[in-house]
């Protein structure tokens, strides 16, 4: 929800308040969280008491402890405090209620705008880590150093550092490990599925073992 609307959101349910026109789901902020229950409050500016001379909020309202909802049940996240969510309340008032989501605001951007349909990401926003479900069945996972690791749909893996030392395994195939770049370049050890390993020095002879 976009500033804009949370402001007319936010005037119309307290309107709705004044007569008791309560809604079934409201949006909140999150206040704290329990990892050990997997539970969280929520600040709940629906439910706001607001002086009707002045306009001002005179005492702000939020949930008990309730259910932090998840996306099925051995999977467990935790909100950070500030983020916008939305709360199913299953009695009148502040009592008790699920949090269903959290939801992108000015505050918490997406973290990739460029998704195409059929594709996931699940990104650790204060670091920047990140893994990604591509549509053709590929999947990266990049760290906040830009290290990465990539599986495509084939099954090739490659492993590459940040600073360009890479690992690749390619389902089929000889694996060949890279190191650094130097001033001379990068060395490379390929294992072959004959049972050698060549060495492949920046400068200088290749040797080959095995075989």
């Amino acid at each position: 929800m976009d500033p804009a609307d949370e402001i007319v959101h936010l005037l119309t349910q307290i309107g709705h308040n004044a007569y008791g026109d309560i809604r079934a789901v409201v949006f909140g902020y999150i206040i704290d969280y329990d990892p050990a229950t997997h539970t969280a409050r929520a600040l709940l500016p629906q439910f706001a008491v607001v002086d009707p001379s002045s306009g001002v909020i005179t005492e702000q309202a939020q949930t008990p402890w309730i259910p932090l909802g998840t996306i099925g049940l051995g999977s467990q996240w935790a909100p950070k405090k500030g983020q916008q969510c939305y709360v199913i309340m299953t009695e009148r008032g502040t009592g008790p209620g699920t949090i269903v989501c959290v939801t992108h605001d000015d505050i918490h951007p997406v973290a990739d705008d460029g998704l195409e349909e059929g594709e996931s990401i699940f990104k650790h926003m204060d670091s920047g880590t990140y893994f990604k479900f591509f549509k053709d069945g590929s999947l990266n996972f990049v760290y906040q150093n830009d290290a990465k690791q990539t599986v495509d749909k084939d099954g090739n893996v490659n492993i590459t550092t940040h600073d360009g030392k890479a690992i690749d395994m390619p389902a089929e195939g000889d694996m060949t490990l890279t190191g650094p770049e130097g001033g001379a370049g990068s060395a490379t050890i390929i294992l072959g599925v004959d049972g050698t390993v060549t060495i492949l020095p920046a400068a200088g002879q290749q040797v080959k073992l095995g075989g």
